[in-house]
């Protein structure tokens, strides 16, 4: 209650919660009324605001010029007076002042609490932040239409269950909505070009460059990472199929489509498993220095972003490969059939590659090449600062978005679905067992066959798929329900 958001830099909205309020009010906690008037001080304090009139300076405040240039006023009176009284300032740094501009810029630069991938998170971020600015001053000032920002990318957006969050550059044209995520090093290369193209331009020498040798060009047909899916395989360490239908998420773990997929056990001969071929084991170790086949499928993607129909592909590693297994690649459209498989064989199984079904997600990437949409005539003829102003106006600073949770998440759904499979798998062999034992009881036999028995335990029964689907099923809904209950009508009644 009473948290102040900001959009673009002009609109600003205060968070009113009834039941914080009603809480408060309860506990006899008078809570402070949020003007505008008030909101607005407090966005001028905590992040400066840009001077167009006179303004008093006081000892210690900060001022800055276009995008790199910091001063510190120092006055001597206001000092001399604050010696004399025994209060102590504190002496303001470079590196403190960039810490300043990168939390206004709306990341979090408190050490307190923070693991050492933190702190070299914000070291990255004190360094790039002013080189970020100073190339959007430049492409201003050169009118190249187009506009870079931080991107904090997560090791699970990168395929990795843990790591340090990488800093990366997002570039994207104004004009054309195409964007592209530049490395560290890529962005500090460009931008010492960027400079000495500025530079030509100030000095009044040719500075216009080919689109080869433009620091701020980007071929349009660059292949781009829209973003991954994480399938668990520990249905596998049992033999039991799985099939899923999986949300895409990019870096900023927002959605942009959906995948299916299917991992199918097969036989020893590499042909997939049948409902007659019961590969199903009760303990993973029983296929420790066996053989061990599978088949991974990518039937289709569904529901991909309009820009994304050029040369859409799948690409993913599993387990100790070296090279990508890549699909074909799909043209035209925003819903792809791929028809993908590829067949896995292992022998002996190890105990490494067990642990690596149990724990570790295969990820699949979809990567693509941006279409050419058509851009409207407004927006041909607006200047890179008007096209830079539309979009603050629209838009709210985004700090990066991980997706840990809900893909542990769903790891323990996917755990808990092999348990109910195997229950059942279970289950099944013991009523074979108890019919058995009946059908003795009834002829007044104290004795079975043994050769029943073995049969009733490994016999071809049904993989129980329909069974399979409705776990999922029910999974997924509670998976998409806030409280964990199920709220879809076709799941209740399965």
């Amino acid at each position: 209650h009473n948290d102040r958001i900001m959009f673009g830099s002009s609109h600003l909205y205060v968070f009113h919660h009834p039941k914080e309020l009603a809480a408060a009010q309860k506990a006899g906690i008078k809570l402070k009324k949020i003007s505008y008037d008030m909101a607005q001080e407090e966005i001028a304090h905590n992040s400066g605001s840009g001077v167009v009139s006179e303004v008093p300076l006081h000892h210690n405040d900060r001022i800055m010029f276009g995008s790199s240039h910091l001063y510190v006023f120092h006055h001597p009176k206001e000092l001399a007076a604050a010696q004399k009284a025994g209060i102590k300032l504190k002496k303001i740094s470079y590196d403190m002042a960039q810490e300043e501009i990168a939390h206004n810029s709306g990341f979090d630069m408190q050490t307190d609490g923070k693991s050492k991938e933190d702190i070299l998170l914000m070291e990255d971020l004190v360094a790039l932040v002013p080189m970020v600015n100073e190339a959007n001053a430049m492409s201003e000032e050169l009118n190249r239409k187009v506009f870079f920002e931080i991107a904090l990318v997560s090791p699970q957006a990168r395929g990795l269950k843990e790591g340090r969050t990488e800093v990366k550059v997002k570039m994207r044209h104004l004009e054309t909505d195409h964007y592209w995520l530049w490395s560290r090093n890529k962005f500090v290369n460009r931008k010492f070009l960027m400079q000495e193209m500025y530079q030509n331009y100030v000095e009044g020498e040719t500075w216009d460059l080919p689109e080869d040798k433009d620091p701020f060009y980007e071929d349009p047909e660059t292949d781009m990472l829209i973003g991954s899916v994480h399938v668990y395989l520990a249905s596998l360490t049992y033999m039991i199929e799985l099939e899923e239908y999986l949300v895409i998420n990019d870096y900023k773990a927002n959605e942009q489509g959906h995948m299916e997929v299917k991992v199918v056990p097969c036989t020893p001969d590499g042909h997939e498993a049948t409902d007659d071929d019961d590969l199903f084991v009760d303990d993973p170790e029983d296929l420790l220095d066996q053989r061990m086949s599978f088949a991974v499928k990518i039937p289709c993607l569904r529901g991909l972003p309009p820009k994304f129909t050029n040369n859409v592909y799948c690409k993913y590693k599993f387990y100790l490969d070296k090279e990508p297994v890549v699909s074909q690649k799909i043209s035209g459209t925003v819903n792809p059939d791929f028809n993908h498989v590829r067949t896995f064989s292992y022998e002996p199984v190890t105990q490494g590659l067990l642990d690596h079904l149990a724990y570790q997600p295969l990820v699949i990437e979809v990567w693509g090449q941006q279409t050419t949409a058509s851009t409207s005539k407004m927006r041909k003829n607006m200047t890179t600062t008007e096209l830079i102003g539309t979009e603050r106006s629209k838009s709210a600073t985004v700090v990066n978005a991980g997706f840990k949770n809900e893909d542990e998440k769903y790891r323990l759904m996917c755990e808990l679905a092999t348990v109910k499979r195997r229950s059942e798998r279970l289950e099944t062999k013991m009523k074979a067992v108890e019919q058995i034992v009946q059908s003795a009881k009834e002829r007044s036999s104290n004795t079975v066959d043994v050769s029943e028995l073995d049969k009733a335990l490994h016999s071809a029964t049904q993989r129980f798929k329909a069974a399979a689907k409705v776990i999922v099923m029910t999974e997924t809904a509670k998976r998409k329900s806030e409280d964990g209950t199920i709220k879809s009508a076709a799941c209740s009644v399965m």
